[in-house]
C-alpha cells in the first residue's frame, strides 16, 4: 500500500473514495470501508485501484480493510 494510507487518516467526506496498491499479477484485492466493499484484479503490472462511494462527514472512526493473498488493515 502506498504510504498515504495509514492508521487514523483522514478521508475527505462526500468524493468518491479512491483506494489503489499493488499486489502480484492477477491478484483478486477486496476493498471494505465501513458498509461499502469493491473487489479488483490486479492487472498484469500487479498494480490495482477502486473507487467507493462517497462517505458523510462522521466522527466516528472506520475500518479500511485490503483483503488479497493477505489482509491489511488501517483503523
Amino acid at each position: 500500500m502506498p504510504m498515504i494510507f495509514g492508521d487514523h487518516m483522514v478521508l475527505q467526506q462526500d468524493m468518491q473514495l479512491s483506494v489503489w496498491g499493488w499486489a502480484d499479477p492477477g491478484e483478486k484485492v477486496k476493498v471494505v470501508l465501513g458498509k461499502r466493499e469493491a473487489v479488483t484484479t490486479t492487472l498484469p503490472d500487479g498494480t490495482w485501484k477502486v473507487n467507493l462511494k462517497p462517505i458523510k462527514g462522521n466522527s466516528k472512526g472506520q475500518t479500511l480493510t485490503i483483503i488479497g493473498k493477505n489482509t491489511i488493515t488501517f483503523t
